[in-house]
């Protein structure tokens, strides 16, 4: 009998619960919010009836494995935690610095025989084991790209998005250095710099895909595929995360954001206005506002919410004269969003391959590292894609 604790239970962490009540076979999961009313999930256990003091309850259980779903603040707090009481660990990532921080715990992670899966979302995650199946056979060029976005692609005006999640981490996403690997070297960029790429698109077969999305939005179809076209990219950081080094052999690698036509060139705008900017402040009502956190405030009443999402996943690779490439659609369903679909099923399987249940590690050792050095970039991909009901994966 496995016992896995989730702390943290907001759409993500939730949607996370709910799947492991469907998957893990022969466990017991345990539960932890802030709000304590949260916890009142059927089918499982309350962490703080084992103590009050998230802290003493982990100590306490010393469960199997533990997946902090909360935000990526606490990610380096609670692999502390796993390494300090020897317990196994899973996270979303979502900040590569924290990632560095977590890597500093490895040697006493190997000395307590335990493993740490960090960065096991979506992006960082998913799409990073996508290029991993390219950059693992010496591509020159592994080029990684994934979006979350309204199946609507005239939602929210100009900008064509709409909220799934917090507009703060969004601006952090298009705003933070992104690391990036050009000719062999190293480099950090502003992404918001970059030239953004454009006529992009992302392919599926699957019907009963199409006659969803096509609802929505156009879709081309040739020689019976479907596509969604009208795509545009930009680099974002911490999709890529730490992946240029540790392929010497990739010559070019780096991770960009998809999104409709046209909402870069806005969001561009905002920021060389100084809409982004933290440092700069005004007061309103005796409070005191950056201008990050007004245009925050601005953009989360403006963009609309939808459940109705699709998120989209592709990579590029070249080696001399050839090029391949990989796709993944995921759709929403009456249950979960797209992208709670995409984070939760790649966290939870990560978790259950280290209970047991999944065969896909191709390092079975201790220590701290993504999915990418972890598993089987095949065996993780048919695993994972075979658990998410309206996705699928192409080659």
């Amino acid at each position: 009998m496995s016992r896995i604790a989730v702390v943290g239970l907001g759409k993500m962490g939730t949607a996370i619960v709910n799947q492991l009540k469907e998957l893990a076979k022969d466990s017991e999961i345990y539960v932890y919010d802030l709000v304590a009313e949260k916890e009142n999930i059927e089918g499982t256990y309350r962490l703080r009836d084992v103590n009050p003091e998230v802290q003493e309850a982990l100590r306490a259980l010393k469960p199997d494995v533990l997946i902090n779903a909360s935000t990526f603040t606490g990610n380096e707090f609670y692999a502390r935690l796993a390494v300090e009481y020897g317990f196994n660990y899973v996270d979303l990532g979502q900040s590569t610095w924290t990632t560095v921080k977590q890597k500093s715990f490895e040697q006493f992670a190997k000395e307590k025989g335990i493993k740490l899966i960090v960065e096991a979302g979506m992006a960082p995650g998913t799409i990073n084991v996508m290029g991993a199946y390219y950059a693992d056979k010496a591509y020159e060029d592994v080029i990684m790209y994934s979006g979350g976005l309204p199946l609507d692609d005239r939602a929210g005006g100009i900008l064509r998005y709409a909220l799934t999640w917090s507009i703060k981490g969004l601006i952090q996403e298009y705003t933070d250095a992104t690391i990036v690997k050009k000719d062999g070297r190293i480099e950090f960029i502003q992404g918001l710099a970059d030239d953004i790429e454009e006529g992009l698109y992302v392919k599926f077969t699957r019907p009963e895909i199409a006659s969803v999305v096509e609802k929505y939005q156009k879709l081309e179809k040739r020689d019976g595929e479907y596509y969604i076209t009208d795509l545009e990219s930009l680099p974002t950081s911490d999709g890529v995360s730490l992946m240029p080094f540790h392929y010497d052999g990739v010559r070019n690698m780096g991770y960009r954001t998809l999104r409709y036509s046209g909402h870069y060139d806005v969001i561009r705008k905002l920021w060389k206005l100084g809409f982004f900017d933290g440092d700069r402040f005004l007061d309103l009502d005796r409070n005191r506002y950056s201008f990050l956190d007004i245009t925050s405030m601005m953009l989360d009443r403006i963009l609309p919410k939808t459940r109705e999402d699709i998120a989209i996943m592709k990579v590029v690779a070249r080696k001399g004269d050839s090029q391949e490439e990989m796709h993944a659609v995921v759709l929403s369903d009456e249950k979960y969003t797209a992208m709670q679909k995409m984070t939760g099923y790649s966290t939870v399987l990560s978790a259950l391959a280290i209970t047991g249940q999944y065969d896909i590690f191709r390092k079975d050792e201790p220590g701290i590292d993504p999915p990418y050095r972890y598993f089987d970039p095949q065996k993780y991909l048919k695993s994972l894609f075979e658990i998410i009901p309206l996705s699928e994966w192409v080659k």
